[in-house]
């Protein structure tokens, strides 16, 4: 435990410390699972230590250093019909097109007017371009760094996308963390949704059930018997290796997992070979317990006893059918 004393602290600070905090964990291998801190600290909520995690980074704009003769000479063509100058960011025949929009026109526009329209285009129809400066026209200038910062925006994103080693899909995802195998924030937090989907959810199919499960389990087990995906022996296991650690978890918790995970593939074997119907998905769930008890406040008010619960049972577990049915498209 590292403590510091401070009135404020920046952002940089808090990353340096972090870096030292994995550096000591790893020396006395732990394993480093992730950090967690408040809104104040936003860079670390964005920035990763490679690449930008957020598209609120990506987002950033670098056009506003851009002078205007550079950026100009993009949208310009030579006699060729050429620009007078490329950029990896801006496709030739956007630049192509702002040229026979001002000249195939009739009467011929000015580039201004042009590359007001050029960016109207990269938007869907229905959507206006949000100005560089509200409030007012804007000058050739600040439509054409507002016009350069799409460009050098969408050309990063692709940049990052086709990152050999931890790639970001900022195409689909607002939020990409960092991934650093096995160890790493992003990939527990997604063995645990996944788990939580198999265990608490609807829509999922019973395979899908069961791979979400075992998949949370390997990645228990790739730490507790390294050797379980080719020799599947539990008598193998290191007696002497302290439960508590695996994964970084507690033993409580390790306990809880591996009794949640086996039951429920053993129920789901079982429920085959007897050829009975899959248990409901929500079944005990917490999301059920909860929403019996608010219907029971609901229908009954904050006090009730259990005359008036009887009384109004048919109607209690009718609304409740409803509400944990899964085959409704839609949470009700």
């Amino acid at each position: 435990m590292q403590f510091l004393s401070y009135k404020s602290i920046t952002d940089c600070q808090l990353r340096n410390l972090q870096l030292e905090i994995e550096a000591s964990m790893k020396k006395l291998d732990m394993d480093v699972v992730g950090f967690t801190t408040d809104g104040e600290f936003n860079s670390l909520r964005t920035s990763g230590t490679k690449r930008p995690i957020s598209i609120i980074e990506v987002i950033k704009n670098i056009a506003k250093g851009m002078k205007c003769k550079e950026i100009t000479k993009y949208f310009t063509l030579d006699k060729e019909g050429n620009p007078l100058k490329s950029h990896p960011a801006v496709p030739p025949e956007d630049a192509k097109w702002c040229h026979d929009f001002m000249y195939d026109s009739d009467p011929p526009v000015t580039f201004h007017r042009a590359c007001l329209i050029l960016r109207r285009r990269l938007f869907p129809f229905h959507y206006d371009p949000y100005p560089w400066v509200k409030g007012r026209d804007e000058t050739n200038v600040e439509v054409l760094k507002s016009l350069m910062a799409i460009y050098l925006h969408r050309a990063e994103v692709q940049n990052l996308r086709g990152l050999k080693e931890d790639p970001a899909d900022f195409n689909s995802h607002l939020y990409q963390p960092e991934l650093g195998g096995h160890t790493s924030g992003a990939t527990v937090l997604k063995l645990l949704h996944n788990w939580h989907k198999a265990v608490d959810g609807r829509g999922l199919s019973e395979d899908q059930r069961s791979t979400y499960c075992e998949e949370l389990k390997c990645w228990l087990l790739d730490d507790w018997v390294p050797w379980h995906r080719e020799v599947k022996d539990y008598s193998q296991i290191d007696v002497n290796r302290p439960v508590k650690g695996i994964c970084g978890l507690t033993r409580e918790v390790i306990v809880g997992l591996v009794a949640n995970l086996e039951s429920r593939e053993l129920r789901r074997i079982e429920y085959i070979q007897r050829n009975i119907k899959p248990e409901h998905p929500r079944s005990s769930s917490t999301d059920d317990v909860e929403s019996f008890i608010s219907l029971l406040h609901e229908i009954l008010g904050l006090n009730f006893d259990l005359k008036q619960v009887f009384s109004e049972l048919p109607k209690i577990l009718n609304e409740f059918r409803k509400r944990t049915d899964k085959d409704l498209p839609f949470y009700y």
